[in-house]
């Protein structure tokens, strides 16, 4: 399958029971979003009214994890969708629509793919009800068989989307759709912080059996089908706020530090071997 302009549209199998011109609620459209806000506050009712030290860091943890849903939104922003304007994008994983929303607001044409046809039917409405359509095709793929010709986009980019596949096969498949000089970028879960780890063992039923969060050696493996890697870090300043002597401020002072501090981590947690391991999150950028 080739891309073109003229071919874009909204394509995707919809159920009987769906219809294509009745506007899906805004409570549906962010129900993918709330996914990973969902599993924090799940865990609030019991550690919250926890008495003594213990019961007081892990609720911090809590507070600095909800927060983090922002902060990927704004690394999106600062660091996937720049530059798009006219590109054949690609992205995998449409989740709730939010990337693709924005890459065909920046002037991309976007084709956007996930296995899950709920995402697809979100994505779908949300990209309608926001005029948005004309410039986007959503497809119900999955990421280790992609239905596209070889060199068919500028551009392919992904949130939280390769801890769910098969990353190597996916990854060569990223490679195969790519134009020569192409780029691709994900933003991961890290697996190697021992708190967030114990954090996901303690909310087992609000992930997925297939998935498991990125390792620095499956960075370095997927590297062979590309010319260049780089790799930044964020999201260790979530650990800092679990600091049983922090004072929390408001909801938009903490948001305007912890942006200065994501900042600052994708600028030089790389350098710093430990800290990397540390961070909770993963930016990939790789170049065919």
């Amino acid at each position: 399958m080739s891309v073109s302009q003229k071919n874009l549209g909204v394509c995707v199998v919809m159920s009987n029971e769906s219809n294509a011109g009745e506007r899906l609620p805004e409570r549906v459209i962010e129900r993918l979003r709330n996914e990973i806000i969902s599993e924090h506050r799940c865990l609030y009712s019991f550690i919250r009214g926890k008495e003594g030290r213990l019961g007081r860091w892990l609720y911090r943890i809590g507070i600095g994890l909800h927060l983090e849903r922002n902060l990927i939104d704004y690394v999106e922003d600062l660091e996937l969708l720049n530059n798009v304007k006219g590109k054949r994008v690609l992205e995998l994983g449409c989740g709730y629509g939010r990337m693709a929303a924005q890459l065909a607001a920046r002037g991309a044409v976007v084709h956007t793919v996930d296995i899950s046809r709920l995402a697809v039917e979100v994505t779908s409405k949300r990209l309608r009800d926001a005029g948005l359509h004309h410039n986007v095709e959503v497809r119900q793929m999955c990421a280790e068989q992609l239905g596209y010709a070889d060199e068919s986009f500028d551009m392919v980019v992904g949130e939280a989307v390769l801890h769910h596949v098969e990353l190597y096969v996916s990854a060569r498949e990223v490679s195969r759709i790519l134009v020569k000089g192409g780029s691709a970028g994900f933003l991961e879960p890290l697996g190697h912080n021992p708190i967030v780890n114990a954090w996901r063992r303690l909310t087992p039923a609000h992930r997925t059996e297939d998935e498991r969060p990125i390792r620095l050696s499956d960075v370095k493996q997927i590297e062979q089908y590309f010319n260049m890697n780089t790799t930044r870090y964020f999201g260790l300043w979530s650990i800092a706020l679990s600091s049983d002597n922090l004072l929390v401020p408001t909801q938009k002072t903490l948001d305007r530090i912890a942006k200065a501090l994501v900042r600052a981590e994708l600028k030089y947690l790389h350098r710093i071997a430990l800290l990397k391991r540390l961070s909770v999150f993963v930016l990939i950028r790789l170049t065919k």
